[in-house]
């Protein structure tokens, strides 16, 4: 199973709401040995650490697929980096969610991998069908 970084997340936010729900979240994985998908699946269910986690991760979707794309494929950010002709910070830029990630990086990802990648837009769950018009 993946390892879970309690620290990267706790010194990210100041809220202590979203601080609680982690750590208890992070200490029921510890006993349970909970896979990652399983533990993030439990932070983003409680609504404050969600709308949290948005704010403060903006492209922690993007960062969200290159971890599973990783874990998928059995490679550290060093061999991924390796792989694409970059360095290691900069996998870990992109995977911090934080910072924005370019085009380009997603397309030697998907090429080195041999995959293949999609950008998708979708409506946003808290907006309403009014704005698509």
């Amino acid at each position: 199973p993946r390892t879970f970084s309690l620290s990267r997340y706790l010194s990210s936010t100041k809220d202590p709401v979203v601080q609680l729900t982690l750590l208890c979240t992070f200490a029921g994985w510890w006993h349970s040995q909970m896979r990652w998908q399983d533990v993030r699946a439990e932070l983003l269910s409680e609504q404050t650490v969600a709308d949290s986690l948005k704010e403060q991760f903006p492209y922690r979707q993007v960062a969200d697929a290159l971890l599973d794309l990783r874990a998928t494929h059995h490679l550290t950010q060093t061999e991924l980096a390796q792989r694409i002709g970059t360095s290691q910070s900069a996998i870990s830029r992109a995977e911090s969610g934080k910072h924005p990630i370019a085009v380009s990086l997603l397309k030697r990802i998907s090429d080195a991998l041999g995959l293949d990648y999609a950008i998708v837009f979708t409506l946003a769950p808290d907006r309403g069908a009014a704005e698509t018009r």
